[in-house]
């Protein structure tokens, strides 16, 4: 049974009504909910609440790494790089 107005590919509805996922987006599902599960894991184990580590982490959790990768893309379309520290 499908509900009006839902269209397309990215799923179905089985008889309760509800929409089954299918595909590909199974897959995405399923790694969202893994990652989910194992920060409530985590969360329930140490006690601790959740909190975002920001859209920029990995920036300042190496900004070493993240300079060499810059550096690496721009020399790889051809741009000479000298790097000088901020004064």
């Amino acid at each position: 049974m499908r509900r009006p107005g839902r269209t397309g590919s990215a799923g179905r509805f089985d008889a309760a009504g509800g929409l089954v996922v299918v595909g590909r987006h199974r897959r995405a599902l399923g790694a969202v909910q893994h990652s989910m599960l194992v920060a409530y894991w985590h969360m329930f184990t140490t006690g601790e609440l959740y909190h975002d580590l920001g859209g920029d982490y990995y920036q300042r959790r190496d900004p070493t790494r993240q300079i060499n990768r810059l550096v690496n893309q721009l020399e790889h379309l051809g741009q000479h790089v000298t790097l000088q520290p901020a004064a």
